[in-house]
């Protein structure tokens, strides 16, 4: 079994390797990895430190990506905010994805007026447009990133019990999972052991692709009032201030709408790859 998942992981990234796309994709995520974890390894200044006389000053030697109204250092408030602004977009896929995969166990292993009850109360979910519901969840409380990332996973938990029931329904009929059965394990063990591993292709892709959108979606609800809020150095946010200086000081929205649009575009990238690479249709490792 470790040597047939040695060569799955070996193939893989040779697929990968070949998309050139992919692999700077995969190279600029783990640089903004790496900044999420350490931001003071890649700047100095504060970013919340004020200075009267550097106010609105356009791109230097001295401050990267210029200054904001208040003299702060755009350069450090963008690569703080990557913290904010990756982390909760990862928590919030995560914490879907596991939403999403315990109730898409459930109905896939259900009887099935089980499984129609889950899955008509998925579809209600799955009715509502995403942005507007978000909205209407962090309206009815109040306005944090906490909130905005909260609603979103009890929004997209939704997608992934519909991946996870399918996945499930088609590998429980698979010999391996009868043989299992039959040796006398329990519903938990072979669901852990058996099916679980086999599902792990399209949700994974899925869970790439949603990072890209949880990125644009939480900096839209800080961008319009509903997510962080003043002095926070969140992407969001700063696109918000900054939209009154866009004429006369283009550095202002430039650069973190530039980090959202790079960041998203990026797990896009990825995401894209591994759905090809994972496409059984080109599987010749086994």
């Amino acid at each position: 079994m470790t040597g047939r998942l040695g060569k799955a992981l070996a193939w893989l990234g040779r697929r990968t390797r070949r998309n050139p796309p992919a692999v700077l994709a995969a190279v600029y995520i783990l640089v903004m990895s790496a900044m999420a974890a350490a931001p003071w390894a890649f700047t100095s200044h504060d970013p919340y430190a004020l200075s009267a006389r550097e106010r609105l000053q356009p791109p230097s030697a001295a401050h990267l990506f210029g200054t904001d109204e208040v003299g702060r250092d755009i350069y450090a408030r963008v690569v703080h905010g990557t913290r904010l602004t990756l982390s909760l977009s990862l928590f919030v896929v995560a914490l879907a994805l596991v939403l999403g995969s315990i109730v898409g166990s459930i109905a896939g292993m259900a009887p099935r007026w089980l499984d129609e009850l889950v899955m008509r109360t998925t579809d209600i979910f799955l009715a509502f447009p995403q942005f507007v519901m978000a909205m209407a969840i962090v309206a009815a409380f109040s306005r944090s990133m906490l909130n905005a990332m909260l609603a979103l996973a009890c929004i997209w938990w939704a997608q992934y019990a519909r991946i996870v029931r399918a996945q499930v329904l088609a590998v429980r009929q698979e010999a391996f999972v009868e043989a299992a059965t039959a040796l006398g394990r329990g519903r938990a063990a072979v669901l852990v052991r058996e099916i679980y591993p086999n599902c792990f292709g399209p949700v994974v892709v899925r869970a790439t692709l949603d990072v890209s959108y949880a990125v644009l979606i939480l900096s839209g609800l800080s961008f319009i009032g509903l997510g962080a809020e003043p002095p926070t150095p969140e992407w969001g946010a700063l696109l918000t201030r900054s939209r009154e200086y866009l004429i006369e000081h283009w550095w202002y929205p430039t650069f973190p709408g530039l980090a959202i649009f790079l960041t998203s575009l990026a797990f896009s990238f990825l995401g894209d790859a591994l759905r090809d690479a994972l496409d059984p249709r080109g599987r010749k490792y086994v």
